[in-house]
């Protein structure tokens, strides 16, 4: 679905720092879309940790990881 929607999603994964193998595969989906219909994923995570760093590391440069990061 995410490779072929045609319409505007927002996709939420909650408990993002415990789910790194899903989220690495809706980054893989994302990035070998076509489409131009806007996808946006908010990552939701209740612990800091270096996941996000190592998360930014894998697809730096890449549209996919094209926000600024985390907020607070």
């Amino acid at each position: 679905m995410l490779a072929t929607s045609r319409y505007p999603l927002l996709l939420a994964i909650d408990y993002a720092e415990t789910r790194r193998d899903q989220v690495d595969q809706v980054r893989d989906v994302l990035a070998a879309r076509r489409s131009s219909t806007p996808v946006c994923v908010l990552l939701l995570a209740r612990g800091r940790g270096n996941w996000w760093p190592a998360l930014r590391r894998a697809r730096q440069g890449t549209a996919v990881m094209s926000t600024p990061g985390p907020l607070g």
